[in-house]
Order: C-alpha cells, then structure tokens, then sequence
C-alpha cells in the first residue's frame, strides 16, 4: 500500500533536494505505519472470508509488513503534476 505525501519544496538546490527526500524516506519506511492497526492481519482474514475470497491466497498476495512499502512523491507546479517519484524499500521488492 503506497501513501500519497504532498511535499511543499522551498527553493533548494538538487543536492538538498535529494537529501530532505532521503531523510524523508529513511524516517518514513522504518517505523510502523500510523494507519494500519495493530490487528489488520486478522481484519483481512475476516474480510477475505466475508467476501468469499480464500483467506490463504489473500495473505499470499497481500505484503505481511506494518512497514510502508515506499514513499511516493509528485512534483507540482502551478495545480499541474510534472512528475511522479518512487522510493521503495529494498526488502519490498
């Protein structure tokens, strides 16, 4: 599960750039994820089985990590993205 994160650069050279969204990355993907709760492999488990999915094949497909997969960012300017950025963490892929 990717999460959206709107970044308001100031204006910066690259080098900062990369370091901020480094450091943003690093915080990010190394604590657990503040909207995923302490029970939400069980609440899979129980929806899988209410919508008539195997339980066993929804596990298999879902990442068992309370970790963030990745940041992803987009640059805007003037209400118009210009670019997409994918940072993923390297036991997710």
């Amino acid at each position: 599960m990717g999460v959206w994160v709107k970044l308001v650069f100031l204006p910066c050279t690259g080098s900062l750039s990369l370091i901020l969204v480094t450091l943003l990355f690093a915080v990010w993907v190394t604590r657990p994820l503040l909207f995923k709760s302490t029970d939400w492999r069980n609440a899979l488990t129980l929806v899988a089985e209410r919508s008539g999915s195997s339980a066993e094949m929804v596990k298999q497909q879902t990442e068992d990590s309370d970790l963030a997969e990745g940041l992803y960012l987009k640059l805007e300017t003037d209400m118009q993205v210009k670019d997409r950025f994918k940072f993923v963490r390297a036991d997710f892929l």
